[in-house]
């Protein structure tokens, strides 16, 4: 479901945001993460989520 998804990619970048810092996060470590391609993250946000 895509709400699911969505929470994947908050959760994951929630946890890099703790680990690495807002500006050395990449969408690829949320990506990875949260286990989902980048482009499905652009499909909910089209910036960084602080």
């Amino acid at each position: 479901m895509a709400s699911d998804r969505k929470r994947q990619i908050i959760e994951a970048a929630t946890q890099s945001f703790a680990a690495f810092g807002y500006k050395a996060t990449t969408m690829e470590q949320i990506a990875k993460l949260a286990n989902v391609g980048k482009g499905t993250i652009y499909t909910f946000f089209s910036v960084k989520i602080p």
